[in-house]
C-alpha cells in the first residue's frame, strides 16, 4: 500500500445511519414497551437501527480496532527526541601519601573530597538512522588540600550509520508496519459490522417466517378440526363409515403437535433477535417483537462480472490480507538490511571551562577557545551471520505465504460472490414457483372437499390434500425469506451490504 493512499484509508472508527431513524424503525409506533406488551413492530431499518446502536457485540469489535489503532503512535514516537539528566552528590576519603602531605597540608593523613555533578543530554533520532546529540554538565569538587573548583562542558554530537541502518524503508518499517495494523484493525471492524447486520437480517427473516409458519400452522389445525366435526356429523348420521373418525382424530393430533413445534420455533427465533438487538430494561427478553416488513422477492443479480470486481476491490478481509502481505514486504527489507554489517561514522565537538565559580566556567565555555573534537568509524559484524540469515528467510518464506493467501483469498471471492449470485438466482425463480404450487394445492383442497361433500372422497383424501396445501404454504413463506436472506449474502460477498443499507462507516 503507497503512502499515498494511506492517509485516506484512515478513518474515524463510528457508525452513522442517515437513512435510518427511531419512527421508522418502529413502525411508527412508539419507542420499545417494557413487558406485558401484547406486540412490538418492528421494521427492517428499525431493527438494525436499535442494533447497531446498542449491541455490545460491536462495542467489543469497535473497542478492539481502536486498541489497535494505538499502535502506529506508538511506532512513530521511536523518532521522538528524548530528555535525560543526572543530579549527583558524593564524598570520599582516601589516604595519602607523604609527598602530598608535605606539599599540600602538612601533617594530613586522610583526603577527603566532595563533588556535586548535574548533567542534560538532548537525543534526536532520525528516520535516516542518524542521532544528534547535545549535552551539558557542570560539576563542583572540594577537598581538604585544594579550593573549591568548578568545570562545565557542552557537547555535541552525531552518530550516521554507513550500511546497517542508512536505509529510511528500513527504519520506518516498523511505523509503516503499525500503520497498516491499525488500518487492518479498521477493515477488520468494517467486516465485523457487515457480519452483524447480515445476522440482524437473518434473525429477523427468521423470526418473520416463524410467525407465518405458527400462522399457517394454526389455520392446518382449524382445518383439521372443522373436518373431525364434519366427519363426527356424517358419521352419526350413518353416511361415513367409523373408521373416517380415527384418521380425523390422529390428524388433529399430528397438527396440533405441529404447532406446538411451531411455537417453539417461533420462541427460539424470537429470543434470537431479542440478543442480537440488545436486550435491556427498555426492551427486555419477554418483548414480543412482531416484523411488519414483508419479504418481497430481490431484483435479478445480473452478470456477476462487476460485482466480482466490486469484491476484489472493497472486502475487507481482502484488503486485510493485502495489508499482511505489506507488512511481510516491510519485514524482508528490515531483515535484509540486519544482514549489513554495523559502520557508523561519528562525530563530536565539546568545549569546557573550569573556574573556581559556576558563572566563571560557562564564560569560558562560551568566550574561550578550551575546546575538543573527535571524529572515527566504528565497525561491527557477527560472523557467520547465522541469525540475522535465519531471520532473513524466514521474512521472505512469511511474505511468499501472505502473496499465495492474498492470491487464495481473491479466488476464494470470486467463487462465492458467482455461487452467492446462482444462489440469489434460483431462489427468487423459487419464489415464484413456490407462489404457483400454493395455489394448485388450494385449488386442489378445495377439490377434495367439494368431492368429499358431495360423498365422492374420504376425510382421509381432504386431509391429505390440506396437509399438501399448508406445506406449500410453508415452501412460499421459506423461499420468500431465504431469498432475503440470499440478496443479503450477495451484498455482504461483495463488501457493500452496509453501503447497501445506508449505513455509513467513518
Amino acid at each position: 500500500m503507497s503512502d499515498a493512499s494511506r492517509p485516506a484509508c484512515r478513518r474515524a472508527l463510528g457508525i452513522s445511519l442517515p437513512g435510518l431513524v427511531l419512527a421508522a424503525a418502529l413502525g411508527g409506533a412508539s419507542p420499545p414497551r417494557p413487558a406485558g406488551a401484547e406486540s412490538l413492530p418492528l421494521t427492517l431499518p428499525g431493527a438494525l437501527l436499535l442494533a447497531l446502536e446498542r449491541s455490545p457485540e460491536l462495542r467489543v469489535e469497535r473497542l478492539t480496532a481502536e486498541a489497535q489503532a494505538t499502535l502506529a503512535e506508538e511506532a512513530r514516537a521511536a523518532f521522538d527526541p528524548s530528555v535525560s539528566a543526572s543530579v549527583s552528590h558524593g564524598e570520599s576519603r582516601q589516604p595519602t601519601s607523604a609527598r602530598q602531605s608535605a606539599l599540600e597540608v602538612p601533617g594530613a593523613g586522610v583526603r577527603r573530597g566532595r563533588d556535586d555533578q548535574a548533567a542534560v543530554e538532548l537525543v534526536q533520532p532520525l528516520p535516516t538512522g542518524t542521532e544528534l546529540t547535545v549535552g551539558a554538565d557542570s560539576a563542583r569538587n572540594r577537598t581538604n588540600f585544594s579550593p573549591e573548583e568548578y568545570g562545565s562542558r557542552l557537547a555535541l554530537g552525531v552518530t550516521q550509520p554507513l550500511l546497517r541502518g542508512l536505509r529510511p524503508e528500513a527504519n520506518l518499517a516498523g511505523v509503516r508496519r503499525a500503520e497498516n495494523q491499525e488500518i487492518a484493525g479498521q477493515y477488520a471492524f468494517h467486516a465485523a459490522v457487515e457480519g452483524f447486520v447480515a445476522g440482524i437480517e437473518g434473525a429477523y427473516w427468521d423470526l418473520a417466517f416463524a410467525r407465518r409458519a405458527l400462522e399457517v400452522r394454526r389455520q392446518s389445525l382449524d382445518a383439521s378440526r372443522r373436518l373431525l366435526a364434519d366427519t363426527e356429523t356424517l358419521v352419526a348420521a350413518g353416511r361415513r363409515p367409523t373408521v373416517e373418525l380415527a384418521a380425523a382424530r390422529a390428524e388433529v393430533a399430528a397438527r396440533e403437535e405441529s404447532l406446538e413445534d411451531a411455537r417453539g420455533a417461533l420462541e427460539a427465533a424470537r429470543l434470537d433477535l431479542v440478543r442480537r438487538l440488545g436486550p435491556g430494561r427498555d426492551l427486555p427478553w419477554g418483548a414480543q417483537l412482531e416484523p411488519v416488513d414483508e419479504p418481497e422477492p430481490p431484483a435479478a443479480p445480473g452478470d456477476p462480472a462487476p460485482w466480482v470486481q466490486h469484491a476484489l476491490l472493497r472486502r475487507p478481509d481482502l484488503m486485510q490480507a493485502r495489508l499482511e502481505l505489506a507488512n511481510g514486504e516491510l519485514d524482508v527489507v528490515e531483515t535484509r538490511d540486519g544482514l549489513l554489517p554495523r559502520l557508523d561514522f561519528f562525530a563530536s565537538y565539546a568545549r569546557s571551562g573550569r573556574d573556581t565559580s559556576l558563572g566563571g566556567t560557562w564564560s569560558q565555555v562560551t568566550e574561550k577557545n578550551y575546546d575538543d573534537w573527535r571524529v572515527g568509524l566504528t565497525w561491527q559484524h557477527t560472523l557467520g551471520r547465522r541469525a540475522e540469515g535465519a531471520r532473513a528467510r524466514r521474512a521472505e518464506f512469511s511474505r511468499q505465504r501472505a502473496q499465495a493467501a492474498v492470491e487464495n483469498l481473491a479466488l476464494v471471492i470470486q467463487a462465492q460472490v458467482r455461487r452467492a449470485a446462482v444462489d440469489l438466482d434460483r431462489l427468487r425463480r423459487k419464489v415464484e414457483l413456490a407462489g404457483v404450487t400454493a395455489r394448485a394445492r388450494a385449488e386442489e383442497t378445495e377439490g377434495e372437499r367439494a368431492r368429499f361433500d358431495a360423498g365422492r372422497a374420504t376425510a382421509s383424501d381432504v386431509l391429505q390434500a390440506e396437509s399438501r396445501q399448508r406445506e406449500a404454504e410453508l415452501n412460499w413463506h421459506r423461499a420468500r425469506s431465504d431469498a432475503r436472506q440470499a440478496e443479503t449474502e450477495f451484498l455482504r460477498v461483495q463488501g457493500r451490504l452496509t453501503e447497501a443499507r445506508g449505513i455509513h462507516l467513518f
